[in-house]
């Protein structure tokens, strides 16, 4: 169950559906939150699916020696 404390706007769901455990947080102030509204077309998120890397191979240690040398 969603529920809305109106003094400072917050909201959380319950871990359970128990109506006494809810009974709780009703009392104690909160109130049954609305359904939030469905996203616009435009913001809402789209799937991202990435294109498998191949690893890039370390150069070796003979390769770095000779850039480093002197001609």
């Amino acid at each position: 169950m969603r529920l809305y404390n109106p003094k400072n706007g917050s909201q959380f769901d319950t871990e359970t559906d128990d109506e006494l455990h809810n009974a709780i947080y009703l009392e104690a102030g909160w109130m049954q939150a609305p359904d939030p509204e469905p996203p616009e077309p435009g913001f809402a998120p789209v799937p991202v699916t990435y294109a498998p890397v191949e690893p890039k191979k370390a150069p070796t240690a003979k390769k770095l020696a000779a850039k480093d040398e002197p001609t």
